[in-house]
């Protein structure tokens, strides 16, 4: 049984005066890391939790309230930092875990990480070239099998695993919210066990499994064939198609470069590399024989018209047919949203 040591967190009595100073949450973080695995006993596990906002620039960043979207560099912590950081730590083993945007980092930070004195694992929401849904149900997966729930003990065995735990996320996040999760398990972390399941629940667990009744909300309680509860296979394109692809309300042409359980990851043509994403079927349209009539594409830096001037500035993203951009120069709170008549590309 996995035992957590209790020497993580930011304590509002004590830490107050830091945060009072000025001091921003990517140096708190950083001392409170150090601290951490300096402190560490022997055979101990660390379990680092992140959920909130992820942003993606040259790299990823945990986007915390005081991150500047400007210079994120000097102002955010990095998810590739937090395996550096982690370099002292003197326990067994590292479970990353986090549920924001462009999270499947982590997972690739733990994959290609050199070796250490620890077992490092990852486990995230997103990929990291997707964003990630807003309903929280990565986060609420890992509360469910922290906290025993008997549905998260596949083989029913009465005790749950990190692997056990990866599945049911990967296939919440596929199925429910259409989205490719992370993870990478370089320390060979799998068979962890986390909780242990209550004999009653494992026993009213099995009885269900074989009943085939399945009962997703108490008010749509159903008994149905065991063999209309198996996983559909996804519909896939193959490699190399060009798809008509849904990105909030407009429609792209998109080109399909891997496929992989159920995914597609694509590019944009004519779009920089960095909005590159996973996919599932449920945002493609249909093969695309030509690109597809769209809003102009711009490039990241953009001139906007504002009160009879011109501000160089970076889009962020597209909503519907308007340009959210970041002023340079400016702060974070004169990010707006634009039309298309207040753009310009830099010549």
């Amino acid at each position: 049984m996995i035992r957590f040591w209790s020497g993580w967190g930011f304590r509002p009595r004590r830490d107050r005066s830091s945060w009072m100073k000025g001091l921003r949450v990517r140096k708190c973080s950083r001392r409170w890391i150090w601290r951490l695995c300096v402190r560490a006993p022997q055979g101990s596990t660390l379990l680092f939790y992140y959920a909130g906002h992820g942003l993606r620039r040259d790299k990823v960043f945990f986007a915390t309230h005081d991150i500047s979207i400007k210079d994120p560099s000097k102002t955010g912590l990095s998810m590739a930092d937090i395996s550096t950081r982690l370099a002292r730590f003197k326990g067994a083993r590292v479970l990353l875990l986090a549920d924001c945007c462009y999270s499947g980092d982590l997972s690739e930070v733990a994959a290609n990480s050199s070796p250490l004195a620890f077992r490092l694992t990852a486990l995230s929401s997103a990929s990291s070239s997707n964003i990630s849904t807003g309903n929280w149900t990565f986060t609420q997966n890992v509360i469910d099998a922290l906290r025993g729930r008997a549905i998260f003990d596949l083989d029913y065995d009465g005790r749950i695993t990190l692997a056990e735990l990866r599945d049911e996320v990967r296939d919440a996040m596929k199925y429910r919210e259409g989205q490719r999760s992370g993870w990478g398990d370089p320390g060979g972390n799998a068979e962890l066990i986390l909780a242990v399941v209550a004999p009653e629940a494992k026993s009213a667990a099995r009885k269900t499994a074989e009943r085939g009744v399945v009962a997703p909300h108490p008010k749509t309680r159903r008994k149905v064939p065991p063999r209309s509860t198996e996983q559909q296979p996804c519909r896939t394109w193959p490699v190399s198609s060009l798809l008509k692809v849904r990105w909030n309300k407009d429609i792209y042409s998109a080109r399909v470069t891997h496929v992989d359980d159920g995914f597609m990851q694509i590019t944009y043509p004519g779009w920089d590399a960095v909005w590159d994403e996973w996919i599932t079927a449920e945002r493609v349209l249909g093969p695309a024989s030509a690109p597809v009539a769209q809003s102009p594409l711009v490039p990241r830096k953009l001139s906007v018209r504002g009160k009879g001037k011109w501000y160089e500035a970076e889009l962020l993203r597209m909503e519907g047919k308007k340009h959210c951009v970041h002023y340079a120069g400016f702060d974070a709170r004169w990010d707006e949203c634009v039309a298309a008549d207040r753009v310009k590309p830099i010549q």
